[in-house]
């Protein structure tokens, strides 16, 4: 022993510092207390090499790699904190006096300068003890704490004296998850809190005086469903330096509608710069990532726009105008996300006072709101210069003519564009984007992601020679450096753009979705969607160039012929999305595009793939059809394979069997990850033909990197697909991947005997069909 301790000696002190910490960097927390308990040397030596390692601390009740719960680990990990520890995180924390307990040991470990505090689905009921907690690390004008996150908690928290215990903070973000909104109601007052003094243990109510300001806090989320008036509006008035807020998802927002008015907001909070509130946004991280990079790297290149190079002599000059440039930077509204309901003129004339700073607007209709305002008199005023992202989600404007005219105002600095006008349970009502409103539209060479829904692109009212033709062509040509491109319920076809653009500027583009998009037959007399065939057997009407095709084969080809020898094309993401008429030409022109690694095809129910050319061409053999239609599967999925690099593919409404031979081949891709299949019936209203059991095993074996496999409508005469998956797996030893089912149901599949016997005579047998979930661990 003696000699390797001596061994041990002359690795860590004859080798110089610098070196033995670069050598500890690569390890992990978990791996230096494992180090630590090999010998009393490591125990003692090893944290002062570690150091960068310890800055982040991540406790959770349900990570057994965490040392915090284990009491003969805990001097190890005691020995490796102190004051270098800056961020400590608490996960899972259901039960709030272990929170309370770990907090009190950090702090007695050493960790006095803490700069960020975050609980993820944590609980602190107690309140008084939470903040007698909290005051350990926040508590002081010397206090390094400056961020606190309470993110999907699970209990109420008093905000307003989160910020009186913690008077540095500068960022606070807290949202309840669904569970607790259910079970404590909309937040309208704030919790009791007593204040427990340490001389004589007894408890005082608090006092919310008046002389609290929170001149740190700069960022400020709560998203919940409280009182606006009495608990946002309180910390608000109280905040004169504040710069970001968020208040609430959509889904806050629709539980407890009262808004904040733009003018009081601006009045209490003169630098904000930042304001997403009110359903605004979707999701709870949607506004986040921005605040933290995106937005502090805009406000630096606006604040930096003003510095200009100055002579010695006229110094003095321009002090008072640099002094007011910078007052007005301080003020800019630059992030504006705001709901209708908060007041239509409010908005319209924010948006006129910091129109020449705004450089991102999203206009919301929530809704519950069913009033509603013409937005077209606004956008024709506006001067949206510095405009790089345009989101109205539902907001209403009669004349197309006025969204063109606010981009023009921002045609160089436009990057996002994202316009849905669909009205709740008037999906059919379209808005038109003609041929004349396209032509006074400016070139967009900035514009690279484009999402428009509820749009109709057909020139009814053009001269003969466009009429019925779609102008999505002339507007493509103006943006010719787009990326995304998603196009949504909308009125619109490709197959007439070959002559006049040959899809030269679609060349740059990387993501192409369109979901519910539509083409009117000619001899309709309106615009509304096709009706769906009512016959038994599938439509089986395959002519490319008739009416109501929205793409041709042509459009992939034709960007594969653009790029030569295909070395830079850039189309990576497809998805087709119940859209008419999908030819299997279609399909295998897609096939071919070697950049392609996300692929999802889901047709309309009148027109499932790989079948409908094939239906009523074989005298009634449907043995002779089913072999046809396996090729042609076959076919698609072997050029697929060989030529793209398809990490996730998802194939619905497929019309055929899905052949154990067919299963070999998807097992053969070599980078696909996930696999999402639907099976139907040969006719409507008929089964799904029985999966094959032994090539979904195949599959399983062949590949070695696909993490799941989703089966709609698998079906199988022996009983439930997942079940007998499950079973199978088990009996093999398949340990690295676990099978689930969903929507399981039964139904009676007639025999060939039973179709000839008598209706009282079943000789019928089961099918057993349920959605297998196959998902590797």
């Amino acid at each position: 022993m003696s000699e390797i301790d001596n061994n041990y000696t002359s690795f860590i002190n004859n080798l110089p510092f610098d070196i033995v910490t670069n050598i500890f960097k690569f390890l992990n927390q978990h791996d230096c207390l494992t180090l630590m308990s090999c010998c009393r040397l490591f125990l003692k030596q090893i944290p002062q090499y570690t150091v960068n390692i310890w800055k982040t601390i991540r406790l959770s009740k349900n990570n057994n790699s965490n040392m915090l719960m284990d009491i003969d680990d805990s001097l190890c990990f005691a020995r490796c904190l102190g004051s270098h520890v800056k961020n400590i995180e608490f996960r899972n924390f259901d039960i709030d006096r272990d929170v309370y307990t770990m907090m009190q040991l950090l702090f007695d470990w050493g960790c006095i300068k803490v700069e960020s505090l975050v609980y993820t689905r944590c609980a602190t009921v107690n309140q008084e003890a939470f903040f007698q907690k909290l005051r350990l690390f926040g508590a002081g004008s010397s206090s390094t704490l400056t961020h606190i996150s309470m993110m999907e908690h699970e209990s109420n928290v008093s905000l307003f004296y989160v910020l009186t215990t913690c008077s540095q903070l500068t960022h606070l973000t807290y949202y309840p998850t669904h569970a607790a909104w259910r079970k404590y109601g909309i937040y309208t007052i704030e919790p009791t809190v007593n204040d427990i003094d340490d001389d004589d243990e007894k408890q005082k109510p608090i006092r919310t005086t008046t002389h609290h300001v929170f001149n740190h806090l700069i960022y400020l989320h709560i998203d919940a469903e409280m009182d606006r008036r009495l608990r946002l509006e309180y910390i608000l008035k109280k905040c004169p330096n504040l710069q970001y807020l968020i208040c609430a998802s959509a889904q806050s927002c629709e539980l407890a509608p009262d808004s904040i008015q733009l003018d009081n907001l601006k009045k209490w909070c003169p630098k904000l710069v930042y304001f997403a509130g009110d359903g605004s946004y979707r999701y709870h991280d949607d506004a986040i990532p921005l605040m933290s990079t995106h937005d502090e790297d805009e406000i630096m290149k606006i604040t930096n726009a003003g510095n200009r190079d100055k002579s010695d002599d006229d110094d003095d000059d321009d002090e008072e105008e640099d002094k007011k440039y910078q007052q007005s930077i301080s003020s800019t509204f630059y992030h504006l996300s705001v709901c209708e309901h908060q007041g239509f003129d409010q908005i319209a004339q924010h948006l006129q006072q910091y129109q020449h700073q705004v450089a991102f607007l999203r206009l919301v209709k929530p809704i519950f709101h069913r009033d509603s305002r013409d937005w077209s008199s606004v956008f024709q005023s506006l001067n949206l210069s510095r405009l790089q992202t345009l989101i109205c989600d539902r907001i209403d404007f009669s004349d197309v003519g006025s969204l063109v005219a606010l981009l023009n105002t921002s045609a160089t600095a436009i990057q996002t564009l994202d316009i849905d006008i669909r009205v709740l349970g008037l999906h059919s009502v379209h808005l038109t984007m003609n041929q004349t409103t396209i032509d006074s539209l400016h070139v967009l060479k900035s514009l690279h992601t484009l999402r428009l829904c509820g749009f109709s692109f057909i020139n009814s009212n053009e001269d003969d020679s466009n009429r019925n033709r779609s102008s999505i062509t002339s507007l493509l040509k103006r943006i010719p450096h787009l990326n995304n491109l998603t196009l949504q319920e909308s009125l619109v076809t490709f197959s007439d753009a070959i002559g006049s653009m040959g899809f030269e500027c679609l060349k740059n583009l990387n993501h192409l979705e369109l979901t519910d998009v539509k083409w009117p037959d000619r001899n309709y007399n309106n615009v509304s969607t096709r009706q769906q065939n009512n016959n038994d057997d599938y439509g089986n009407n395959d002519n490319n160039t008739g009416d109501g095709t929205v793409i041709l084969p042509d459009l992939f080809q034709s960007l594969i012929l653009l790029q030569g020898n295909n070395s830079y094309l850039k189309l990576e993401t497809i998805r087709l999305i119940r859209i008419p008429k999908m030819t299997n030409e279609l399909l295998y022109s897609i096939a071919h595009i070697p950049s392609l690694k996300v692929l999802q095809v889901i047709p309309e129910h009148s027109y499932p793939l790989f079948i409908q050319q094939y239906r009523n061409i074989n005298n009634g053999d449907d043995a002779n059809g089913d072999q046809q239609q396996d090729a042609i599967l076959l076919h698609f999925l072997n050029l697929l394979k060989e030529a793209t690099k398809t990490k996730e593919l998802t194939l619905h409404h497929i019309g055929c069997k899905i052949s154990n031979s067919a299963f070999n081949v998807l097992g053969g891709f070599p980078e696909l990850k996930k696999l999402d299949i639907m099976l139907v019936g040969k006719t409507t209203g008929t089964p799904p033909l029985p999966i094959d059991i032994g090539g979904i095993l195949d599959l399983v074996d062949n590949s070695r990197i696909l993490e799941s496999i989703i089966i709609h409508n698998a079906a199988n005469v022996n009983g439930p697909p997942g079940g007998l998956l499950e079973r199978i797996f088990q009996e093999r030893s398949i340990p690295w991947f676990t099978v689930t089912s969903a929507n399981r149901h039964s139904t009676k599949m007639a025999t060939a005997q039973s179709s000839k016997s008598d209706d009282n005579n079943d000789n019928s047998q089961y099918l057993y069909i349920d959605d297998c979930i196959i998902t590797r661990i």
